[in-house]
């Protein structure tokens, strides 16, 4: 309203005629056009292998945690997880309450998984210390 009171009148006629069919074309135009297309969703693509992902970092560089894929029950028979050394009765236990109930749960953590694993279990640094993820490898394969 200001910028109309400091222009001259022929000023303010001529920015009328020049802008009112420019906003009726426009106007028109997004009236008559179709709202464009999404893409369509691109094809999923296999989730990484989270023991050779690179770690999701937070601040400082310190890993943060991810929520490995955990079960509600096992499938089939349990594994024994008590044959990785440092896990005892106790420990297997809790890991089942974890949802963890097979050597290839285990295989599968990255360092964002054993993060997520180690801030809930009392003995912090035991999966890493006692290479749990190589040794549930190892029982997978039979050795």
């Amino acid at each position: 309203a200001e910028d109309a009171a400091r222009k001259p009148a022929h000023a303010q006629a001529a920015a009328a005629k020049t802008s009112a069919p420019k906003k009726a074309a426009e106007k028109a135009n997004s009236v008559d056009m179709p709202a464009p297309a999404k893409p369509a969703p691109s094809a999923a693509k296999p989730a990484a292998d989270p023991a050779t992902a690179a770690p999701m970092t937070g601040p400082a560089g310190s890993v943060v945690e991810a929520e490995p894929d955990r079960l509600d029950a096992p499938q089939g028979a349990a594994d024994d997880l008590k044959r990785i050394s440092g896990v005892g009765p106790k420990l297997e236990a809790l890991l089942n309450e974890l949802g963890f109930w097979h050597f290839h749960q285990i295989a599968a953590w990255g360092p964002s998984e054993v993060e997520w694993v180690d801030a809930r279990l009392k003995f912090k640094g035991r999966i890493t210390r006692d290479n749990w993820i190589d040794q549930a490898k190892a029982l997978m394969s039979g050795d």
